[in-house]
């Protein structure tokens, strides 16, 4: 059987590898732990990874425990094959709402150790390669709407400038679109400061009569 690298990293794995612990290992089971997990016995189950790795930081359910130290080191190797592939050396940016809730559980500051940086490291002769790519956490959890207001402001701004290029070619004399340099930057003789030159072209798209 196969199994995707979401179930076991994304924030839904917590819950997976609970759940498969819970029924592997019965008797390590904290009822409490258990009943806040599954929800209440009148209503739908929430299955809520929230109510591990609540109890996993507080220390009160090694089961818990066990299923966010796989999950951990599940997500940094994960991060690490996307390291290698990308070489990021400005920096790995980690977004997701359990990934800034978990932020110091994934630095090693709750327990101590890091395994999500153990197996994030844990490549063999590229490890040097990997230790060159800092990792960020982004603490904002609304980056699906920041990308998608960036798409959107991308898309507007592309179909603003083609109706402004097709209404330009209409004229009897169309312009002729010339990019602006971007500013340069010129040493003054003799070694002096630099000096910062901005070359402008004046636009001037009137059509003629």
């Amino acid at each position: 059987a196969r199994v995707s690298v979401e179930r076991v990293a994304a924030g839904r794995g917590i819950a997976n590898i609970y759940e498969f612990l819970a029924w592997k290992y019965p008797e390590k089971v904290n009822k409490a732990v258990h009943r806040s997990f599954i929800g209440p016995i009148e209503g739908p189950r929430t299955f809520d990874p929230a109510a591990i790795t609540k109890a996993a930081t507080s220390g009160i359910c090694q089961l818990s425990k066990q299923a966010v130290d796989i999950w951990a080191g599940a997500y940094g190797s994960e991060a690490g094959v996307v390291a290698l592939t990308y070489m990021p050396f400005g920096g790995l940016y980690l977004t997701g709402g359990v990934t800034s809730k978990m932020k110091d559980w994934l630095s090693g500051k709750t327990t101590g150790h890091s395994t999500f940086l153990e197996a994030f490291l844990d490549k063999g002769r590229v490890t040097p390669m990997l230790m060159r790519v800092p990792v960020y956490v982004v603490t904002g959890e609304d980056m699906g709407e920041r990308g998608a207001m960036l798409k959107a402001t991308r898309i507007y701004l592309e179909q603003t400038k083609n109706r402004r290029m097709s209404q330009a070619s209409k004229c009897k004399a169309a312009p002729e679109f010339i990019v602006k340099p971007n500013p340069i930057s010129v040493i003054a003789p003799g070694g002096g400061q630099t000096e910062l030159t901005e070359i402008q072209e004046a636009e001037d798209l009137q059509a003629e009569d």
